[in-house]
C-alpha cells in the first residue's frame, strides 16, 4: 500500500509510468471488444455492400432474376460436360445472341438465357450488340457438371421511337459510343399491334449518342445522349416528326411495362393533354394596330395490352383536337384526328405467330376551308367535268363529321426468318383490306381552286412486310424494308413502299450512306423513286 501511494505521490516520471500501464490495459480491452463485437459486424456489412448493387440493378430488368433463369432453362447438360450461362435482361428473342469463340469465329452461338454446352475447359466467349470484334470478350473455365455463370458486367438500352402522338413508329437512327466514336449499327422503332418488340441493345457500361441515320459522331443536332451503369437496364423514348425526320426530344420517359406489376395481364397507360396560348398586342401611338390571337390544343391517348399465356392483344387509340382564333375572325379547327388500332396475337412458337388486326381513321366534327379573302373557286364531279362555279366564296364544306373514313384489316403470320450474329430478317404475310368511306366528303386544291369529290375506295388481297438487317464486318451494314398489297396478279393494282439503306464505314472518321426510297400508291400507274446520298466526314483536331 505505501509502495502504491509512493508511486502516486511521487514525482512526475512515476505518475506517467502508471498512466501508461493503465492506457495499456484499456487498448487490450478495446481490442478484444472489437475482434469479439466489430469485425463479425464489419464482415456481414462488407459482404451486403458487395452482394446489394448487383441485385438492386436487376430490379431494372424486365426479366426474371439470373437464379430464375438458371430454373427455366431446360437444356440437358450430358454426362461429361459442363455449360456457361448468360442471363437476359429482358426477351431473349429480342437481344444479340452470345456465343464461343474459335480460330476468331463465333463456333457455337445461343440465344440469351440459354445454356451453352460444352466440354471442360477453358473458352472465350462473347456477348453484346454490334461486330465480333465490337462485342464485350471474357475467358471463362467450364467445369465438368457445372455451369459457369457470366458475371453481369454489361448493360441493357432500349430506345422507343415514337411520334408526338406518342404513336409506334418504325423509324431509323444510330448508336455510336460517345468516347471511342465506333458506330454499333442502326436500330429502329416498331409498329405497335405486330407482336413486335424493341430491340435490345447489350452494351459496354459508358457514354452512348444516337444520331439520325448518315450524321456522326460529331453531330450537334438531331442528337441524343445517355450514360448506361454496369448490369443496368434502362428504357427510353426518342421522339420523331414523322415528315422530316428530325429528333424531337430523347430521354427517359415513364413506361407501363415496367411501372406496372409485370403478374397483372392488363397494362394501360391513358394520357390526357392539352395547350393553350394566347397572344395580344394592344395598339399604339407608333402606328401598331389591335391583335389578338388564341390556339388551344386537346389529346386522349389509351394504350392497353391485355398479355396471357400465349394470347396478346394490343390497343391503342388517339384523338387529337385543336382550334385557332384570330381577331375579327371565327373560332376555326385546325386539328381533327381519332385513331383506333387493334390487334389479336397468338404465339404459336418463338418463329410463328397468327395475327388479326383492324384500324381506323377519321375526323370527329365537319371541316371548312376558309379562304383569307373571299375568292371564287370550281366544282366539279368524280369525272372532273365542271358543276358550277362558285363566286365570292368565303368558306367551302369539305366534309361532316365522321367523314371521311378510313379502315384496314388484315390477317395472316409473322415469322422470323433468320436470326443470327450476322443477318436478321422478318416477315409478315397474310390477307389484308382497305376501305374509305367518302360520306359525302370532298377535296379543295388550293393551287387551281378546284373542289372535287374523294373517291371511294375498297381494295382487298395479299398483303406482306418485309424487314431485316445484314452486316459484314463493322464497314457494310445494310437494312432494307417492304410492304405491298396485291389486290390481284396485275402489277399496276399493287399498292407499296419500301426503303432500302446501305452504309459503308470507309475509316472511323469517313463514312458514306446510299438510300432509296419507292412507293405506289391506289389507282397511281407511276413508281415514285427518291435516291440521297450521303458522305460524311468528322474529326476533333
Amino acid at each position: 500500500m505505501n509502495r502504491s501511494i509512493s508511486l502516486i505521490t511521487g514525482g512526475k516520471k512515476n505518475v506517467f509510468t502508471v498512466c501508461l500501464l493503465q492506457g495499456k490495459f484499456f487498448f487490450c480491452d478495446l481490442l478484444r471488444l472489437l475482434n469479439f463485437y466489430l469485425l463479425p459486424f464489419a464482415f456481414c456489412l462488407f459482404c451486403f455492400t458487395t452482394q446489394t448493387p448487383c441485385r438492386a440493378q436487376e430490379t431494372t430488368w424486365e426479366s426474371p432474376s439470373v437464379s430464375i433463369q438458371l430454373d427455366m432453362d431446360n437444356t440437358i447438360i450430358p454426362v461429361g460436360k459442363g455449360a456457361v450461362f448468360c442471363a437476359a435482361m429482358t426477351i431473349p428473342d429480342y437481344e444479340p445472341m452470345y456465343g464461343v469463340l474459335k480460330n476468331g469465329r463465333v463456333e457455337i452461338a445461343a440465344k440469351m438465357g440459354h445454356r451453352i454446352v460444352l466440354s471442360p475447359g477453358v473458352y472465350d466467349v462473347v456477348y453484346g450488340s454490334g461486330t465480333v470484334d465490337q462485342m464485350l470478350k471474357k475467358r471463362v473455365k467450364v467445369v465438368e457438371g457445372a455451369t459457369t455463370v457470366l458475371k453481369t458486367d454489361w448493360s441493357g438500352l432500349i430506345i422507343e421511337v415514337t411520334n408526338k402522338s406518342r404513336a409506334n413508329i418504325r423509324e431509323y437512327y444510330e448508336l455510336y459510343d460517345l468516347v471511342s466514336g465506333n458506330s454499333y449499327g442502326m436500330g429502329q422503332g416498331v409498329e405497335e399491334g405486330l407482336d413486335e418488340e424493341l430491340k435490345t441493345w447489350i452494351l459496354p457500361p459508358g457514354v452512348y449518342k444516337i444520331v439520325k441515320p448518315g450524321n456522326n459522331v460529331n453531330a450537334v443536332t438531331n442528337f441524343g445522349t445517355i450514360r448506361l451503369l454496369r448490369g443496368e437496364l434502362v428504357r427510353t423514348s426518342l421522339v420523331l416528326d414523322s415528315e422530316s425526320g428530325d429528333f424531337l426530344g430523347f430521354g427517359h420517359m415513364a413506361n407501363v411495362r415496367q411501372l406496372l406489376n409485370r403478374e397483372n395481364k392488363w397494362r394501360t397507360r391513358s394520357e390526357l393533354a392539352g395547350s393553350a396560348l394566347l397572344n395580344y398586342i394592344p395598339s399604339s401611338g407608333s402606328g401598331t394596330e389591335k391583335d389578338a390571337r388564341f390556339t388551344g390544343t386537346f389529346q386522349w391517348i389509351s394504350d392497353i395490352r391485355y398479355e396471357s399465356g400465349r394470347h396478346v392483344i394490343p390497343i391503342w387509340s388517339n384523338m387529337e383536337e385543336g382550334l385557332s382564333m384570330q381577331s375579327n375572325s371565327e373560332l376555326q379547327k385546325y386539328i381533327d384526328l381519332a385513331e383506333l388500332r387493334l390487334t389479336y396475337i397468338y404465339r404459336l412458337s418463338n418463329i410463328f405467330s397468327p395475327y388479326i388486326r383492324a384500324f381506323a381513321e377519321t375526323r370527329l366534327f365537319k371541316t371548312q376551308h376558309r379562304f383569307e379573302d373571299r375568292s371564287d373557286y370550281v366544282r366539279v364531279d368524280s369525272k372532273g367535268e365542271t358543276l358550277e362555279v362558285v363566286k365570292n366564296a368565303e368558306t367551302i364544306e369539305l366534309g361532316g363529321s365522321f367523314s371521311p373514313v378510313y379502315l384496314k384489316q388484315g390477317f395472316g403470320i409473322t415469322s422470323i426468318l433468320i436470326k443470327s450474329l450476322p443477318v436478321n430478317f422478318n416477315v409478315r404475310g397474310g390477307y389484308g383490306a382497305r376501305q374509305t368511306y367518302t360520306r359525302d366528303a370532298s377535296i379543295f386544291n388550293t393551287e387551281t381552286n378546284i373542289l372535287s369529290p374523294m373517291t371511294k375506295s375498297k381494295i382487298t388481297g395479299v398483303e406482306c412486310l418485309l424487314f431485316g438487317d445484314i452486316r459484314i464486318g463493322r464497314y457494310v451494314l445494310f437494312y432494307t424494308e417492304f410492304d405491298i398489297l396485291m389486290p390481284d396478279s396485275k402489277r399496276d393494282t399493287w399498292v407499296y413502299d419500301g426503303e432500302n439503306r446501305l452504309r459503308l464505314n470507309l475509316t472511323s472518321n469517313v463514312n458514306l450512306l446510299f438510300k432509296v426510297e419507292y412507293w405506289k400508291y391506289e389507282n397511281v400507274s407511276d413508281i415514285q423513286t427518291r435516291y440521297q446520298t450521303l458522305l460524311r466526314f468528322s474529326k476533333y483536331l
